[in-house]
């Protein structure tokens, strides 16, 4: 079952309608959503407009940004003490965190969700931008109908994808569709009214979606410059991505995991201790403090990463790789060195 509706706000608007369909009830039988921690602000902001609980697990920085089917496990648990969980949100390339998750992640994912009876909501926006040597996209509707009849005629699934944040879009255009599976028909005709309501993006971006759903064929006279404008740009994007991985790491107090996929990375920082004290002091999030001071002092906007959720203790930025300056090594070079330079200032040091 296909929705090819395009929207304004495309995550937003399609998000944000599936979850009104899933939220419901009061105090212990209020709706629990299970949402990624580091996650893409939408997911937490949506669930508080409509009054839902959010079920928070963490993704294993240490590995990757991977994700463990253990942590899912204990924060559901934790969650059916006060709420009760219905859904399960994967953001597969990852944002903020640019993972990209394995076969085998997602097909424990999937048993996970149809042991508990949680519909599943695939974020795959990024799916055509993976990077890394042995990482591979796959989808959730695939894997879903490649495990057999047990689960692909029980798992509620709904997927996501986009052509504003693909190779093609660039976060520029707007449009995407919505493919839902195993929803109830009854269902599925409120579904419809409620895609009904929504605005529809310009021109150019419904163009778009028609050819990231349908892409030039062999036989047809525009495939080899797609395929070579494809190709040469997905190129660009992952020079750019290990670039940005490269450079990050060599400075001091940034650590950065490998960029396998999407257009983003999340390093961590490591502030020194009269850092943090003084971003308390003033009432900041310590990687807020970092980042305003990064900005007043050099120019240079980043995103803190207090922002997408992450571990106590632990601080990082969001950084975008999709820099188009005529150097690039250079222009991220010299970020990267105003990053080091903010880090280790005297006065924030200490003794």
């Amino acid at each position: 079952i296909k929705s090819t509706n395009t929207f304004n706000d495309l995550s937003l608007s399609m998000c944000q309608t599936m979850l009104k369909l899933l939220v419901s009830g009061e105090g212990m039988s209020r709706t629990g959503v299970m949402i990624s921690i580091p996650q893409y602000p939408l997911y937490s902001a949506a669930l508080a407009d409509l009054g839902a609980v959010q079920i928070s697990y963490y993704l294993d920085e240490d590995n990757c940004w991977s994700l463990d089917i253990s942590e899912l496990r204990h924060a559901l648990q934790e969650a059916k003490k006060h709420c009760s969980p219905r859904a399960l949100c994967i953001i597969n390339p990852g944002n903020p965190t640019g993972q990209v998750q394995s076969r085998q992640c997602i097909e424990d994912v999937i048993r996970f969700a149809a042991a508990e009876k949680l519909f599943l909501m695939a974020d795959e926006v990024y799916q055509d931008n993976v990077y890394a040597d042995g990482c591979k996209f796959h989808s959730f509707k695939k894997v879903l109908f490649e495990m057999g009849l047990e689960y692909s005629e029980k798992v509620e699934l709904a997927s996501f994808h986009s052509t504003s944040k693909c190779y093609m879009g660039e976060c520029g255009f707007r449009g995407g569709y919505m493919e839902v599976v195993n929803l109830d028909p009854e269902v599925k005709v409120q579904l419809t009214k409620l895609v009904s309501v929504r605005l529809c993006p310009p021109v150019p971006g419904q163009a778009l979606l028609d050819v990231v759903v349908n892409p030039p064929q062999p036989d047809e006279p525009s495939y080899d410059t797609f395929i070579k404008e494809r190709t040469d740009t997905l190129a660009t994007l992952a020079e750019k991505a290990s670039m940005t991985q490269e450079i990050l790491n060599q400075v001091p107090g940034i650590k950065c995991n490998p960029v396998q996929g999407a257009m983003y990375t999340f390093p961590r920082i490591h502030l020194p201790p009269k850092a943090i004290l003084e971003a308390k002091e003033k009432a900041q999030v310590p990687d807020m403090f970092y980042c305003m001071k990064l900005l007043e002092e050099t120019g240079i906007c980043l995103v803190p990463g207090s922002g997408f959720g992450q571990r106590d203790g632990t601080y990082h930025f969001r950084f975008f790789s999709l820099y188009t300056n005529k150097n690039d090594e250079i222009s991220l070079g010299y970020v990267c060195d105003k990053c080091s330079g903010v880090l280790v200032q005297k006065e924030l040091m200490g003794n």
